[in-house]
């Protein structure tokens, strides 16, 4: 065996046991250490979102509770929405939440819970004075915004005729629909109330997509399987006792 060859052989091994030692070390502690890291995507007003510097919302709430009944701690990792999905696969978070809808394709990944909301169709949003939009085919030929990798952006891309601009948060999409850079915006209509806080809806039309849903579900490693039917428990336990109610109540001010 020539020099060369060993030296390359002896880097690969090298490099093999560097990514092993990386994983190992960087993955999160065993959830019987009594810590549930819990990745969220804390630009998603109301689910998970940044106020006074602390991540706050619906979703955190809820995991919050469901940490407390579990009597384990929730440690919040804030990342961009398109990591949480391989980091849970590989098991550096044990647990996703914040809004996600539980595809098909990200079922392949990640084991889902049951949805613990449902029926919150997409919407269309346009402004007043711009073009007249009453449907989905209306929006052929305009330029659309959603959020990349939200519901929105999957069933956008099944549509033919609109081009769509992907961005990054909702907020981001919104500043696009007001400066004209866009003809309308899709999204979940649970997420539009933080929009009009501090802006007029009257200055904007919102038509509802009809027989669109936009389920929510909690995303769990399949590295940690028993943790599902723990958490599915709870979540029952929460919608029979009026809590999943009241922080729906709290969050949307119902």
């Amino acid at each position: 065996m020539s020099k060369a060859l060993v030296t390359i052989l002896s880097l690969f091994a090298l490099s093999v046991g560097l990514v092993w030692y990386s994983a190992r070390n960087n993955a999160p502690k065993e959830i019987n250490n009594n810590t549930i890291v819990v990745g969220v995507n804390a630009e998603y007003p109301p689910f998970t979102f940044i106020r006074e510097n602390e991540i706050v919302g619906f979703d955190v709430d809820l995991i919050n509770e469901i940490g407390k009944r579990l009597n384990k701690n929730i440690e919040l990792k804030d990342m961009p929405f398109n990591a949480l999905i391989s980091e849970v696969q590989i098991g550096l978070l044990h647990v996703i939440i914040g809004g996600i809808a539980p595809t098909a394709e990200r079922g392949k990944q990640v084991l889902f819970t049951k949805p613990y909301l449902q029926g919150r169709p997409l919407v269309i949003i346009t402004k007043i004075d711009g073009p007249p939009v009453e449907t989905v085919n209306d929006l052929t030929g305009k330029n659309i915004a959603v959020n990349e990798g939200f519901t929105s952006d999957l069933y956008m891309s099944t549509i033919e005729g609109p081009e769509l601009l992907r961005l990054g948060t909702l907020s981001d999409s919104f500043l696009a629909l007001q400066s004209g850079g866009v003809d309308a915006l899709v999204a979940e209509q649970d997420t539009i109330q933080p929009l009009f806080e501090t802006i007029d809806q009257k200055d904007f039309k919102i038509v509802v997509i009809p027989d669109t849903d936009d389920p929510s579900a909690i995303g769990i490693t399949k590295k940690y399987p028993k943790l599902l039917p723990k958490i599915e428990s709870i979540l029952e336990e929460l919608k029979n006792d009026g809590t999943l109610d009241q922080l729906r109540k709290k969050w949307w001010k119902l």
